[in-house]
This record gives C-alpha cells, sequence and structure tokens, in this order.
C-alpha cells in the first residue's frame, strides 16, 4: 500500500534518509521548509517514481513557483484530499 510521505524539513537537514525510505508508488507532499527540496530533490524524487506534489501556498511563501509537469501543485483541499486517500501518512521534520 502506498505512504503519503509529508516533508516538511529543509534539504539541508539529511534528505537521504528520508528518500531511502520513500518507495516508487508512494506519494510525497513538500510543505513549509520541505518546498526548498523542489529546486535540488525533485528529480530524485521523481526517479523514485513517486507522486509529487508541492503546497502551493508555502511555495509562494518561499518566492518559489513549479511549471514541471510531474509536479503537482496543491491548495489547501488537495493536502486534504491526499490525505484521505493514503492510509499510511509519515511525517518528516
Amino acid at each position: 500500500m502506498a505512504v503519503l510521505h509529508l516533508i516538511f524539513r529543509s534539504p539541508e537537514r539529511d534528505w537521504d534518509a528520508v528518500v531511502e525510505r520513500i518507495a516508487p508508488g508512494d506519494s510525497v507532499l513538500l510543505l513549509a521548509d520541505g518546498v526548498l527540496g523542489i529546486q535540488r530533490e525533485a528529480e530524485r524524487l521523481l526517479a523514485k517514481g513517486v507522486h509529487l506534489s508541492v503546497l502551493e501556498a508555502d511555495l509562494r511563501a518561499r518566492g518559489f513557483r513549479s511549471d514541471h509537469p510531474l509536479i503537482r501543485v496543491i491548495d489547501f483541499d488537495g493536502f486534504v484530499d491526499l490525505t484521505v486517500a493514503h492510509r499510511r501518512i509519515l511525517s518528516w521534520k
């Protein structure tokens, strides 16, 4: 069963430990300081075969945007939809 990984931590804080626990088919949502990983870590996550989303409010608050076709930019309703769709959720802070 696919897991939803909520990544709150900045990419400067040991992302290797997080990424190695993410399996193909899992979903990843970048939020808070985790959205900073969109520049440096997105391709590595996508290469693992995950469904990658980013919270729009946090992305904008940090001055970023994403036009990447494989990265879904979602609002708070989309965040709720992701949590409802997954039985297992892991938070990485």
